[in-house]
């Protein structure tokens, strides 16, 4: 549960109502001139009854004539293409490490420019921990801490917090699970009351537990519907099988939801909600005095050691490279999965590996480049890595035009094997690196950044000067490493392709691929 508020721009209408903006009286619209402005076509510096027109000078021109007479003048610097600027100054947010009277870890990057606040509890377990057949447990028992403790209600929870003007979250994720608040400083020591009660104090009450679950076993009903989210779901399966978490969704499915009750989520809660397995993250206007002063005695009777979660195994490629196929009949558009199992988080491997990706499946990228921007098959296609604490996967994604839904698999294949065999040019491994370097200080922009930032290191185990070495790492990458990565990581006699789109005008021309499975809307395999 989240109490906060999300405005969303429609980028579709963005032109329209930035055009709206200008001409809403700070400026004079070509459309619409202002009274007694001077005519447009003197703006541009051309005359009326210039050559442009063939009109006499007393003639008045009309509106889209002078739109047409406006027409920049071609000049020498246009013939070069702008250069960057110089590299913007920037330095990694300092922090301070220290333990709370319970154990508690805690990295504090303290700045007091704004008076606003940003606190995590982290603890270091989530959805990979789920036993087998119970997937959703960890992200459901994280959806439930705020929905009730032993002194409040779920809506009396978000009522303090609304009248603070302050935001409170619970969330899990494959390796962790956080509970935030954040707001302005003046106000965070009540918030973090709250936020303390539903860290330690959760009751998984009987009927808050069944309203959740009802609304989530609707939505995974719907998602039957969504073929992106029907490929996201079968690819898991397909690349980590029935016994990895991996292998299911994070939020469960219709079979294991079902069998989730209070007492699982208590247990979750109990046997990982531990001070020797979190970490806390501050951000903002506080130091470590304020720390000690607000937080501390909130978390004073929080004790206990943690369970240790269950062991995963490393997942295998497949044997071979195989098509699955979940048949939607008719659909105009096909959604395309396509990976492999690939590297932890932690791996050494990850800078190199992460550049070579951006040069393959980033923005505008030589995926895009060849299937949105010269064959138009795809508004968007990407590539990426989701490392987790053990090998997580890579995939290619997209959503293509369904009559060349083989032909799209086949580019992306090629794609592959051209990063796999040829050398990358120099100047287009420059350009990924300094896109992924330049990148870089955006993640820092506000104090919610700052602390997820700081927590990955925890979460990860990462080394302490891990941030700031990331922009040498990325330097330093070479074409021969970018080669490396590609034929070390990209394994294209091991991939598993998935395609959510119409059977029977594709599984002929996708057998011709490799061998084609058939996949039900759950992922499982049709005879």
């Amino acid at each position: 549960m989240t109490t906060a508020t999300t405005m969303k721009i429609d980028t579709q209408r963005a032109p329209t109502l930035l055009a709206a903006a200008i001409c809403s009286g700070l400026f004079a619209c070509a459309t619409a001139p202002a009274p007694n402005a001077p005519p447009l076509s003197n703006v541009a510096g051309l005359r009326p009854g210039s050559e442009k027109t063939g009109k006499p000078a007393s003639a008045s021109p009309t509106v889209n004539e002078r739109l047409i007479e406006r027409v920049s003048p071609d000049a020498d610097f246009r013939a070069e293409r702008p250069q960057p600027g110089p590299e913007p100054a920037f330095s990694i947010p300092k922090v301070k490490r220290f333990k709370l009277s319970s154990g508690l870890p805690v990295i504090l990057s303290s700045d007091n420019r704004l008076p606003l606040v940003n606190v995590q509890l982290v603890v270091k377990t989530g959805a990979l921990a789920d036993p087998t057949g119970l997937a959703g447990q960890a992200d459901l028992a994280a959806d439930l801490l705020d929905e009730g403790t032993t002194t409040r209600s779920a809506l009396q929870i978000s009522g303090e917090i609304e009248q603070l003007g302050a935001s409170l979250s619970t969330s899990a994720d494959w390796d962790f699970t956080a509970v935030t608040v954040s707001g302005l400083t003046e106000v965070m020591g009540r918030a973090l009351v709250v936020w303390a009660d539903v860290i330690m104090n959760p009751v998984f009450a009987d009927n808050e537990v069944a309203r959740v679950k009802e609304n989530r076993m609707a939505s995974l009903e719907r998602r039957k519907d969504s073929p992106p989210a029907l490929a996201t779901l079968t690819f898991g399966r397909a690349v980590f099988g029935e016994k990895h978490p991996l292998g299911w969704p994070q939020d469960g499915t219709q079979e294991t939801l079902p069998k989730l009750t209070s007492k699982e989520l208590k247990a979750f809660h109990s046997d990982f909600f531990k001070p020797d397995n979190a970490v806390l993250v501050v951000a903002g206007d506080m130091d470590e005095a304020g720390v000690r002063a607000m937080i501390e005695p909130l978390l004073k009777t929080w004790k206990g050691k943690a369970k240790k979660p269950r062991a995963v195994a490393n997942a295998k490629p497949l044997a071979k490279t195989t098509i699955f196929l979940v048949d939607k009949a008719g659909a105009p558009q096909s959604s395309i999965r396509i990976g492999l199992p690939a590297l932890p988080r932690k791996h050494p491997d990850y800078y190199k590996a992460r550049v070579m990706n951006e040069i393959l499946g980033g923005s505008f990228r030589r995926l895009s480049l060849n299937l949105r921007e010269q064959k138009g098959w795809t508004y968007g296609v990407y590539s990426r890595f989701n490392p987790n604490k053990i090998p997580g996967p890579w995939v290619v994604g997209g959503e293509f035009v369904a009559d060349k839904t083989a032909p799209s698999v086949q580019e992306i294949l090629q794609e592959v094997k051209t990063i796999r065999e040829v050398d990358v040019p120099a100047n287009e491994l420059q350009e990924a690196k300094d896109a992924l370097v330049r990148a870089f200080p955006a993640y820092f922009a506000t104090t919610k950044q700052v602390a997820g930032q700081m927590a990955g290191l925890a979460i990860y185990d990462l080394p302490i000067d891990e941030l700031e070495s990331y922009q040498k790492k990325m330097a330093a990458v070479t074409v021969k490493d970018v080669k490396a990565m590609a034929q070390k990581y990209l394994q294209s006699d091991h991939l598993a392709i998935v395609i959510v789109g119409d059977k029977a005008s594709n599984q002929e021309a996708l057998s011709k691929i490799a061998d084609v499975q058939l996949r039900d809307t759950d992922g499982n395999a049709v005879n």
